[in-house]
């Protein structure tokens, strides 16, 4: 058989470049590396963004319900699908209406169901209720899937759910974060020689700048 390249490249091919599927997320001073796979019904469809355990309290879940460039206008489109028929007949056609509200959002400047909602009730007059989104009923590639890793890259969580993911790994996040402020731990206190304490600091590991938070811990007859 001959092929023409008309007949096996999609003419919108041109249009995409890398910044629509970038390698890596750039998030709170973090470059989490991103992982793509067309697999449709498997748990990792989609986008996969890797999260080193000890920086997994620096990240927040608003951010990468904005999905890639790649992927967000068609993202748009399946959530306005989600809404009640009551709304979505007045928002059609859909890709019209998703790509005119992208066209005045900042990604990632706000949680994204909320800022939708404002600019379509903005340009339309439809308000559209918090509650009558329904991510959980989008497809599978357009919800992000967290993987949380060791020190060695050994997966120990994943899922599309942050928080649901971080408390799964919670006691090694402890164990993790407790080794990294090691220098700065301190039992039997009962004369405050600390000076001003901190809100946080920083510490550089396996590549990355981790952030943990001092705290004071009551043990009765002293602190720590």
């Amino acid at each position: 058989l001959t092929f023409e390249r008309s007949h096996v490249v999609s003419g919108a091919a041109g249009e995409v470049s890398d910044a629509d599927y970038p390698d890596t997320w750039e998030h709170a001073g973090l470059s989490l590396p991103l992982r793509y796979e067309f697999d449709p019904g498997a748990d990792a469809d989609g986008v996969t963004v890797t999260v080193p355990l000890a920086a997994l309290n620096q990240v927040e879940g608003h951010d990468f319900a904005w999905q890639v460039p790649g992927l967000r206008e068609e993202l748009v489109t399946a959530l306005i699908k989600t809404l009640p028929k009551a709304l979505r007949r007045q928002l059609v056609p859909a890709p019209d209406h998703a790509r005119a509200a992208l066209d005045n959002l900042e990604p990632g400047s706000e949680p994204l169901l909320a800022a939708l909602g404002r600019e379509l009730g903005r340009m339309t007059g439809v308000q559209v209720p918090r509650d009558a989104w329904r991510p959980d009923r989008l497809p599978a590639h357009l919800r992000m899937t967290f993987q949380v890793v060791d020190d060695r890259g050994a997966v120990l969580a994943e899922g599309e759910d942050l928080a649901e993911v971080r408390q799964r790994v919670r006691p090694q996040l402890r164990e993790t974060l407790s080794a990294l402020a090691d220098d700065l731990e301190r039992h039997g206190i009962q004369t405050w020689d600390l000076g001003a304490l901190p809100r946080s600091r920083q510490r550089q590991h396996d590549g990355y700048l981790v952030q943990v938070f001092p705290a004071l811990v009551d043990e009765g007859d002293s602190v720590a």
